[in-house]
Order: structure tokens, then C-alpha cells, then sequence
């Protein structure tokens, strides 16, 4: 695309965040990738990419949430993400949105397979040109055989989510429901 599509009810900026927590060369990367959920298709806006210490991490995520004025934040559940996840949910950021805890089903490999079909029905659209494209394109195109899965791993993310807005649901505790993009009733999803 060369202009995401005009803001219209229903339309959400979502963030997924796979995240690491040391600055190190070796080191994983931080990935949070910004999307416009429109009609049933994503817009990805921006792609943030970075090694960055805990407190670094934090700043990062909470500037880009408001900078996006994101309406919904996920976080993996691993590692570094379970501390971010709990800071912020006690801190509650004004401008951040209360994070949700996505905790990782099967690996890497499995996670994206369950969801190129919203790739393959061309629901995933990238900007004709970003400072972030090509890095992005060649840990997707390339995967799983590129030294580093870490965007691939915030792709899957944001990808099963979407994938989970539509429908009925239901846990031990009872039936979900999804309204607006929130599930209400039941245990954690």
C-alpha cells in the first residue's frame, strides 16, 4: 500500500510485542509491530526492532503505544514479556492500553503454518516503502531458515489474534464471547 486506508468505526492500531531483554550483539532482538486492523485485513505501520535492556524495553513500548495511540497491546508471555506484562498492568500508563498476555502454543514453525492463510488471502498488507521493509521481508521470506525468527514470532502474534476476533469461544470456566475486539466471560484465552 503507499497510504494506509482512512480510520473507520471498528478499525483498531494493534501492537505485538515479542520481546528480549539484553542489548548484547548475540542477543535476541525486540520486535513490536504496529498494525491497522481494517475490515478483516492488517495495514502493518511500523515495524520496531531493537536489543534493548528491560528499562529501555519499557520506555520503548509505552512511547510507541501512545505515539500509534495503539488500542490494543499484546505481549508474549515469555521471558522478559512476563515482567513487561505484569509492570504494566500495575503501572497502567496513561495512553497504553491494558496489555494482553498471548502465551506461545506449539513452535515457531507451527505458529506462523496456523496462520499464512491470512498472508496467502493477501489479509497482510505492507507499505510500498518503510525504513523497516526490507529487514522485515527477508526474516519473513526467509523463514525458518534466517539466523533470527523474532519479527516472524510478532507476526504469528498479531496474526492468531486476529484470527481469534471473530466468533464464540469457549474455556473450562465457560463461553467467550468477542465483542469489539474484547473477550468477555470465561478463564484466560
Amino acid at each position: 500500500y503507499t497510504a494506509p486506508p482512512k480510520s473507520e468505526p471498528g478499525d483498531k492500531i494493534i501492537q505485538s510485542w515479542d520481546t528480549a531483554s539484553k542489548e548484547g550483539a548475540l542477543n535476541d532482538w525486540s520486535v513490536g509491530i504496529t498494525a491497522l486492523k481494517h475490515k478483516n485485513d492488517l495495514y502493518i505501520l511500523d515495524v520496531s526492532r531493537a536489543k534493548l535492556s528491560f528499562p529501555k524495553l519499557r520506555s520503548k513500548v509505552i512511547g510507541l503505544a501512545r505515539h500509534h495511540k495503539a488500542r490494543v497491546l499484546l505481549i508474549e508471555d515469555a521471558a522478559s514479556g512476563t515482567h513487561l506484562l505484569q509492570q504494566l498492568r500495575h503501572d497502567q500508563p496513561q495512553g497504553v492500553p491494558r496489555p494482553i498476555r498471548i502465551k506461545p502454543d506449539g513452535d515457531k514453525l507451527t505458529r506462523m503454518s496456523a496462520q499464512s492463510h491470512q498472508i496467502e488471502a493477501g489479509q497482510l498488507l505492507l507499505p510500498v516503502d518503510a525504513p523497516w521493509l526490507a529487514a522485515f521481508e527477508h526474516e519473513i521470506l526467509g523463514f525458518p531458515g534466517t539466523k533470527h525468527d523474532d519479527q516472524v514470532d510478532a507476526l504469528a502474534q498479531l496474526l492468531g489474534w486476529k484470527g481469534k476476533l471473530s466468533g464464540r469461544r469457549y474455556s473450562i470456566a465457560g463461553p467467550r464471547y468477542c465483542i469489539d475486539g474484547e473477550w468477555s466471560g470465561g478463564g484466560v484465552y
